[in-house]
């Protein structure tokens, strides 16, 4: 079975480490993790993974910056914040995100998300 490939961002870096190594267990393949929403936006244009999961939160540029920068047509986008306004979630969604999932969450249920 070909690994599903990931690029994690997040600000917090329990949550980089705590969500690397969920997704590693679960046979993924993590590219990169980072901070920085500028690193992300090139990360993901030279990496091109399958799936990216991060933050609206993030150092440099926000998540909605990243979403205006990426090609959402290759590449599944996945929102973990607890950002859980309703104009938040709906203009995620509108740009490109698959799922917005608010912190604090169940790691399996975002694998699970990032699956479907």
């Amino acid at each position: 079975m070909k690994k599903f490939t990931l690029v994690l961002a997040d600000e917090d870096k329990n949550v980089l480490n705590t969500l690397k190594e969920k997704f590693n267990e679960n046979d993924f393949e993590v590219l990169a993790t980072t901070s920085s929403g500028t690193e992300l936006i090139e990360l993901v244009k030279n990496n091109q993974p399958n799936v990216v999961v991060m933050d609206i939160v993030l150092e440099n540029c926000d998540g909605f910056k990243v979403l205006e920068n990426i090609d959402k047509q290759n590449t599944k986008v996945v929102i973990q914040s607890s950002l859980s306004i309703d104009g938040f979630i709906n203009k995620a969604i509108t740009m490109g995100a698959s799922y917005y999932c608010i912190k604090p969450f169940d790691e399996a249920t975002l694998v699970e998300r990032t699956l479907d």
